[in-house]
């Protein structure tokens, strides 16, 4: 087991960078991305090949950037409606699934045969200010399941969806915070073996 790093680093001009560690010691750090601004949160998973997938926001535009040890590929413009918070999975055959806020909406992109599929909306049930964490799984099936803070009643909720072949199931509210007024969240989603 190889532990892998990815993070941002503002040392006048913004990075993503990369390092692992080997045989007891660590990688030299290598630039996966260069921003020509400001760059937000990043969410990461690894593939099949050890092949890791990064999405980052750009000002309100989320980038993807794909590759290997010492082989990144350029980035790809995902969502041009994109606020910090995003997570990202992976299946073996190497699509790549994302969730994300944009504008007042939870959103879903699908990378398949390396072109963006066309957005989603999961759901339009959020605070007005972007709350922080989602969470995206991918079980065996194949089917998808995301969590994130929601809005009942004018009380913050945890909020769970799944998406099969057939789309997207019903919205599903996981817990209501007893206070009111009071918040929850950042979920995060695991799914075990069963």
């Amino acid at each position: 087991d190889v532990p892998h790093v990815i993070w941002h680093l503002d040392a006048g001009v913004e990075t993503v960078r990369y390092s692992s560690r080997s045989g007891g010691t660590w990688s030299a750090f290598e630039t996966v991305f260069t921003s020509g601004g400001t760059l937000n949160e990043m969410a990461a998973c690894i593939g099949s090949g050890n092949t890791f997938h990064v999405v980052f926001s750009e000002g309100g535009t989320m980038k993807y950037v794909s590759g290997t040890t010492g082989a990144w590929a350029a980035s790809e413009n995902v969502d041009t409606d994109a606020a910090d918070e995003k997570d990202i999975t992976v299946d073996g055959a190497g699509v790549v699934y994302t969730v994300f806020y944009g504008t007042l909406v939870i959103a879903y992109r699908q990378r398949s045969g390396g072109v963006w599929q066309a957005r989603e909306t999961v759901s339009s049930n959020i605070p007005a200010l972007v709350p922080t964490g989602l969470s995206i799984a991918l079980d065996g099936s194949g089917d998808l399941h995301v969590a994130w803070p929601g809005v009942g009643t004018g009380d913050q909720d945890i909020r769970y969806r799944k998406r099969t072949g057939g789309g997207w199931g019903t919205e599903l509210v996981v817990k209501t915070h007893p206070t009111s007024g009071n918040n929850m969240g950042p979920p995060i989603l695991v799914l075990d073996d069963d």
